[in-house]
């Protein structure tokens, strides 16, 4: 088995034997900075350089027929289009998807998707994003894959971005820095190793002290071998039959699975059997969706008979195939959300299993009597129901009935034909292959490990092969970051805070709405670009108005829901009632003071109002609170001044004629405390109203 560090010293030989792929595998690494080392083997070659080296290794690669140096160079000449020869990241890309490299037929997919430089064809990104969408079923259905397994695409933001601090020149310099660095992260956990050892600790306690759901969760640790535990089936078991005598549910139907499967326990369907119909009782829907699967595949009984077949051989004859049982087991679990069990029923109505039990019983015999497994069951299939259940499934983020999904609407089968509504299924798909899932991986951790240069590249690959999350996040990084991309002429590539720009536009082409105001955020304090608060307004009415155009029925986007908030509350993740309400608060905020906008209280009122409807009735409604407030100092300032002049002529009459300075300086005071507190105090209160509602033109 080779280590890390010695792989990378393999593929560094490779390149320089001139190897085709393994140079084209090291410059990728090189790339992106995991290597550490530049062609001099100095740990403090410059990163800038490192790269310039890596980007013509990936040219040698590339003329010796790499496709993967192609996609990767497609993908570099994308982010620096406007300093290359045009079109060059376009024929890389093209010479790299036809190659079958999966990460260029994403890019190429996403910009047929959109017309990006390509023709806009819906028929032309369905073909590119199909390969790499079907390569992702084929690894569902490995044993032991995570079918709902789906990629990181954790948001950053500003709570999440471990800013980097300017090292000093000291006596040491950086190499002690860097040194005790590397030794920290060595020897010390970081906090989110230290809070999963402290869970898996907490859960054995509790499991020692006879609680059944960490006796539960502990058999699933060991079960898939997660949280560091290797995979071990007898102390799964184990954990399972302790759980087990507490009442607990789950722990029968995982012991169900292992009897049914013989892991770690000697195979038995009838155990099984049993097993699940007590995990059933209790009200799993793990048990009912085992005892369903059971009476599907007729194996409920431990001698189901054997016999044999043409070739001689003994074959498993299963005793007591139950459609009718099966269904209705299969229901009971879908009703209560099993995502197996509604992608089950999906297939069994697809493929009319559900249509004559006796039949269909009489053609599975018939089919292991004669050991032809090309013949079909009869059938009448329900494709309306059938749709229905895969549809279900492919938003629980099952793959096979997301492509199967895709491939229903692609034809038509149980739902009008539509290429858009296919596409909106494959693209998320085939996003979950390795290309882009471990580009995506190797960003989160860079920006764990502070290294934003490194992350802010890799999320830009990503994003310009086609992922909304990476976009937003290249985005975000590219604006705080100064970073510039390696140029084909090795000199300085396209300037960050513009690159920030298009990759906000192209995250919200994909439903991104958060984007949008970002967009706005960047015109409105001139971030990468000329300060332009009309722009800025126009940009935040897109935002407004995007809901509109969405229909209430739209889904994915981007690989994510539409619209669908995640588990965290990053900046760059809104619902579009959110992104509404944010939109319409600002323009009220700038209609209200004047800015990028004509100044017109009455704008400013309807839009707090429509903020209030979309979002969270507190910041409108001390927005509309510091509005009034507005239109009274407005009203009751040239009667305070009238009547300021009024009384001071009478002063000056009673006094005697004061000369013109002293009248302007005694005039003068009272107008300016007026005037500044009817100007400060809706400020004020505005700027309270945006600090608590956390957005509001970027603060």
């Amino acid at each position: 088995e080779v280590g890390g560090d010695e792989a990378v010293e393999l593929l560094r030989l490779s390149a320089i034997l001139g190897h085709r792929e393994g140079a084209a595998l090291f410059g990728r690494l090189m790339l992106l900075g995991i290597t550490g080392l530049g062609p001099t083997q100095d740990p403090e070659f410059p990163k800038k350089s490192e790269r310039a080296w890596a980007l013509r290794i990936l040219l040698k690669s590339s003329e010796l027929g790499s496709h993967l140096a192609q996609t990767y160079l497609g993908l570099l000449y994308s982010a620096d289009a406007g300093k290359t020869r045009s079109g060059t990241h376009l024929l890389y890309l093209y010479m790299g998807a036809s190659g079958g490299d999966a990460l260029g037929q994403l890019a190429l997919g996403w910009r047929h998707s959109l017309g990006l430089g390509v023709p806009k064809s819906c028929q032309a990104a369905v073909l590119y994003y199909d390969t790499p969408a079907y390569l992702v079923v084929e690894k569902a259905r490995e044993p032991g894959s995570n079918l709902l397994g789906t990629p990181l695409k954790a948001r950053i933001s500003s709570k999440t971005v471990r800013w980097q601090k300017q090292k000093k020149e000291g006596i040491l310099g950086n190499k002690m820095f860097d040194a005790v660095g590397r030794l920290v992260s060595k020897y010390m956990p970081n906090s989110d190793d230290r809070q999963e050892t402290d869970m898996l600790q907490y859960y054995e306690y509790r499991a020692s002290a006879g609680h059944a759901a960490a006796q539960t969760a502990m058999g699933e640790v060991f079960l898939s071998g997660s949280n560091g535990m290797p995979q071990d089936f007898k102390r799964a078991a184990a954990y399972f039959e302790q759980a087990y005598a507490g009442k607990d549910s789950e722990a029968a139907a995982q012991l169900g699975h292992l009897y049914a499967n013989g892991l770690g326990v000697q195979q038995s369907n009838a155990t099984a059997m049993k097993y699940f119909q007590k995990a059933a009782d209790l009200g799993s829907a793990h048990g009912m969706y085992g005892l369903g699967y059971m009476f599907l595949s007729g194996f409920v009984e431990d001698n189901g008979g054997r016999v044999n077949t043409k070739t001689g051989e003994e074959v498993e004859l299963p005793a007591a195939i139950d459609v009718d049982k099966a269904i209705y087991y299969l229901t009971k679990a879908s009703d209560r959300g099993h995502v197996e069990a509604i992608f089950l029923l999906g297939v069994m109505y697809l493929n009319g299993w559900n249509a004559n039990s006796k039949r269909i019983i009489a053609k599975v015999r018939d089919v292991i009597r004669r050991d032809d497994s090309h013949i079909a069951l009869a059938k009448e299939s329900d494709t309306h129901k059938a749709y229905h259940y895969l549809q279900v499934a492919a938003y629980a983020g099952h793959p096979i009935a997301m492509y199967n999904t895709a491939m229903m609407r692609l034809l038509g089968m149980g739902t009008s034909a539509s290429c858009p509504a296919a596409l909106e299924m494959l693209k998320p798909l085939a996003e979950r292959l390795d290309p882009e899932t471990k580009l995506l991986e190797y960003a989160n951790s860079a920006v764990s490990d502070g290294e934003l240069d490194s992350s802010a590249l890799a999320y830009l690959l990503a994003g310009y092969s086609g992922m909304e999350v990476a976009q937003s996040n290249a985005a975000y990084l590219l604006q705080h970051i100064n970073f510039d991309v390696v140029s084909a002429e090795g000199g300085d590539g396209e300037d960050g805070e513009k690159l920030a720009i298009d990759l906000h536009k192209y995250a919200a082409e994909q439903g991104n709405m958060a984007s949008l105001l970002a967009i706005g955020d960047i015109f409105f304090y001139g971030y990468g670009t000329n300060r332009d608060r009309e722009k800025a307004a126009a940009w935040y009415r897109a935002a407004a108005e995007q809901l509109k155009k969405d229909s209430p029925s739209s889904t994915l986007a981007g690989g994510r829901p539409r619209g669908a908030a995640s588990s965290g509350d990053d900046d760059l993740e809104l619902t579009p009632g959110q992104a509404t309400a944010y939109a319409y608060f600002n323009l009220g905020v700038m209609h209200q003071m004047g800015i990028g906008l004509p100044q017109d209280l009455h704008l400013a009122k309807r839009f707090y109002d429509l903020a209030k409807v979309h979002g969270p009735d507190g910041p409108p409604t001390f927005a509309l609170f510091a509005l009034r407030a507005h239109k009274v100092l407005e009203r009751v300032i040239p009667t305070v001044m009238k009547a300021t002049e009024t009384a001071l002529d009478l002063v000056s009459e009673l006094l005697g004629t004061a000369g013109p300075e002293e009248t302007d300086t005694v005039q003068i005071l009272p107008i300016l405390v007026l005037s500044l507190f009817s100007v400060i105090l809706p400020l004020v209160l505005l700027v309270l109203i945006m600090r608590l509602q956390g957005r509001g033109l970027g603060l």
